[in-house]
């Protein structure tokens, strides 16, 4: 397979703004005129994939399933299907609010997340009702295979309850894939090593600390650079820099 992506598609999430997404007062769901179904598979081009809904999350996530390349790799599923809890790709895992709650990790994974296959033959959506959710967020996830080799992903969400993020009235959305074993784990893209040199490909790695680290570094823009001695400056934390503030002062009326 070619390692040097053509057509990068990205997953984008948006981590932050529950205000603003409170806007909407909803979000228009596409269902479909199929059936909900546990798993469906879907061969578009070069790729066969299988998606799955939350029937059996977590022990079997939802999402995509099990990917295939039908021909260059036709038994190589690309997401890791020997670790059991962790066969997924594009698996939406988290909802984390800016305050303490037992529902910060995984709620994505457990309730009801029906898979309706769509009418186009090449896509399904993952929809998700408020009353199943326990941040009232209700939500859709759509997996389009697109030719030769692409999923397209489109993800839309409503928080209904604001309240429920607290105070911070933020939240982060945190998407899981977990990769079957590749000859090259890096990540790969367009960059350069410094200032006024050319542009090329850059690869990169985790940081060092990991147990499965092999090499790493860390990236950013190149104008970030250059304020680096600005964001990188020491603060106080907030707690002693509001001991040094002067007592406010009460007034009468």
């Amino acid at each position: 397979m070619n390692s040097t992506p053509s057509r990068p598609r990205f997953l984008a999430v948006a981590a932050a703004g529950l205000a603003a997404l409170a806007m909407a007062h909803d979000v228009s769901f596409t269902r479909g005129e199929g059936k909900p179904v546990e798993t469906m598979t879907i061969t578009e081009g070069a790729l066969k994939v299988i998606l799955r809904d939350n029937t059996q999350s977590p022990k079997i996530l939802s999402g995509v399933d099990s990917l295939f390349h039908t021909t260059e790799a036709p038994d190589f599923d690309a997401f890791d299907p020997e670790v059991t809890f962790n066969s997924a790709g594009l698996n939406f895992e988290h909802i984390i609010s800016g305050h303490k709650n037992r529902h910060n990790a995984n709620a994505p994974r457990s309730g009801r997340y029906v898979l309706v296959p769509l009418a186009d033959g090449k896509s399904a959506q993952l929809v998700r009702a408020r009353e199943d959710d326990p941040w009232a967020m209700s939500s859709t996830l759509k997996y389009t295979v697109v030719k030769p080799h692409y999923i397209d992903v489109d993800f839309r969400c409503v928080p209904h309850a604001k309240a429920l993020f607290g105070k911070r009235g933020y939240a982060i959305l945190f998407f899981a894939n977990y990769m079957n074993d590749v000859e090259d784990i890096a990540l790969h893209f367009r960059g350069v090593e410094g200032r006024g040199q050319e542009e090329k490909w850059i690869k990169a790695d985790a940081p060092r600390g990991h147990a499965d680290w092999i090499q790493g570094g860390t990236y950013r823009s190149l104008p970030a650079a250059d304020r680096r001695k600005t964001w990188c400056r020491r603060l106080p934390p907030p707690h002693r820099a509001a001991a040094r503030r002067p007592p406010a002062r009460a007034t009468g009326a």
